[in-house]
């Protein structure tokens, strides 16, 4: 979503000076703080998301080398992993390339 809001908030900035708008400017402010709250926000939570099986953080970019047959769409390597946790219930770790299962866990007594 990060890759979509920041061209769009740029092209509509752009737009909004020349037409010297000041309801778009401050649209386009407003649009501009959402995409960095979501940036920060994504940027929180992937950092606790984590392999069970090599622990490696892989919704954050943690810098180490991906498995050489790690699937990626459009370049990125979060997508697949996200859509297989939300429609299969399992995904395939970019890192140590194991698939695994999401089970929720029963709390402790």
């Amino acid at each position: 979503m990060k890759v979509a809001l920041i061209p769009m908030v740029i092209g509509m900035m752009i737009y909004s000076l020349i037409k010297l708008d000041p309801r778009g400017v401050s649209v386009t402010a407003g649009l501009a703080a959402f995409t960095v709250l979501i940036s920060i926000l994504r940027w929180f939570f992937a950092i606790n998301v984590r392999c069970p099986l090599c622990m490696t953080p892989f919704m954050a970019k943690p810098g180490c080398a991906k498995h050489r047959r790690a699937r990626r769409y459009m370049g990125n390597y979060h997508i697949p992993v996200a859509t297989g946790i939300l429609f299969k219930g399992r995904f395939t770790c970019p890192y140590c390339n194991e698939q695994t299962a999401m089970k929720v866990r029963k709390p402790r007594d």
